[in-house]
């Protein structure tokens, strides 16, 4: 049985398309970020060396 087919590109989801994750990159940026990181990366080293 024939069947025509439209020629046209298959549709890929985004995080599939290389060159749309390449075009958008998405960061954790931003002093707020950044302020937030420092907190809590001295607040499990200070945890953690009060165990010893």
């Amino acid at each position: 049985m024939r069947h025509w087919y439209k020629m046209c590109q298959h549709a890929i989801p985004r995080f599939l398309h290389r060159r749309w994750r390449e075009s958008h990159k998405f960061s954790y940026g931003g002093f707020a970020v950044r302020k937030f990181l420092r907190r809590f990366r001295e607040k499990i080293y200070l945890a953690k060396n009060t165990v010893r």
